[in-house]
């Protein structure tokens, strides 16, 4: 009875949701997540996401709505990883044990190159490399609310604006992480400043600023969006590298 029991136990299906996008990003994807229970593998028919939250998600929902949720969040992963990443889309084709199902959508082309990593050799050998950290960082948000709904907010499909950046800093801020993330990251209390600045102010932010008016003065030279986005970046990696002595929140709504 017992082995009966842990035979039903263990059966689980295997969702496996294809995606698409440029195959620079689907690369990186893979490269990001290679292993743990929620990764991109790639095979002879393309790049597909699996995870153990889509497998075992609660009795009802359908995979496909779970799917949606957990790629917006490792496009997320990615987006803080490599400044360059483009987040991809599902494909709308999936596989769910045997059963396949199949939707088309029409795609369009682009052309981007590029830079392949340097190999290092130590007496004409590869160098043995540490193991990349973004499945500990999947499987982190998989249990953190706070981290997973800063990833969902820079994993969206265009670049993340003034307000959602500032989101993402608020997110950090309450966690009471703030400034330990910052010493990770090493950024600077005047970087900060002059992002909070930047992004509150209309003059500084523009029209996706926080704010329609203020009656502080904007700074100077106010933060340009890009350099912003690769700040908040750098700090939600700071943030999640201290993920292995901080305490889970509770797991993504």
């Amino acid at each position: 009875m017992a082995s009966t029991w842990a035979s039903v136990r263990l059966f689980v299906v295997i969702v496996k949701a294809w995606l698409e996008g440029h195959h620079i990003d689907l690369e990186t994807l893979a490269d990001v997540i290679p292993a743990g229970d929620t990764r991109v593998v790639r095979d002879d028919d393309g790049y597909y996401l699996t995870a153990a939250e889509i497998d075992d998600r609660p009795a009802g929902v359908p995979f496909y709505e779970v799917a949606p949720v957990v790629l917006q969040r490792v496009n997320g992963l990615a987006r803080v990883m490599n400044t360059g990443y483009r987040p991809v889309r599902l494909s709308g084709r999936y596989q769910e044990g045997e059963r396949r199902h199949q939707v088309v959508h029409a795609g369009c082309a682009e052309i981007r190159v590029q830079a392949m990593p340097v190999t290092i050799l130590i007496n004409g050998e590869p160098a043995a490399s540490a193991p990349p950290p973004g499945p500990a960082y999947a499987a982190t948000a998989s249990t953190d609310s706070d981290l997973a709904e800063a990833l969902a907010i820079m994993g969206q499909p265009t670049p993340p604006n003034w307000v959602e950046l500032y989101k993402v800093y608020e997110i950090i801020e309450h966690t009471g992480q703030l400034n330990a993330a910052m010493r990770v990251a090493g950024v600077s209390a005047n970087q900060i400043s002059l992002f909070t600045r930047t992004a509150c102010h209309p003059a500084a932010g523009g029209s996706d600023a926080r704010h329609g008016r203020s009656r502080q003065d904007p700074p100077k030279n106010p933060m340009p969006i890009a350099k912003a986005r690769y700040l908040i970046g750098s700090l939600v990696r700071g943030w999640m590298d201290l993920s292995a002595t901080a305490e889970p929140t509770g797991p993504p709504g």
